[in-house]
């Protein structure tokens, strides 16, 4: 995604859309590990249809294991077995 800037617009406004050009290229091309939110079990994590295609960690995804989950767009999945949480 890139902001282009009208022509004619303020300095200010070049300035402001290089900062965001910049910030999307590194949402877009990440240089180093994103760091994924935590919750403390299922109960805690937000509603899977809200968070389509995003992934969370999970200080006990069963048995006491943490874990990585991911949204289905219906149910938040264990990363490692696919099973609902």
């Amino acid at each position: 995604m890139t902001v282009r800037v009208p022509p004619g617009a303020p300095s200010w406004v070049n300035a402001l859309v290089l900062q965001l050009n910049q910030i999307f290229t590194g949402i877009a091309n990440p240089s180093r590990p994103v760091r994924l939110p935590a919750f403390a079990d299922a109960d805690a994590m937000p509603p899977a249809a809200q968070w389509e295609h995003c992934l969370v960690r999970v200080s006990d995804v069963g048995g006491g294991t943490q874990g990585v989950a991911y949204s289905d767009g219906t149910n938040w999945r264990r990363l490692d077995t696919n099973a609902t949480l």
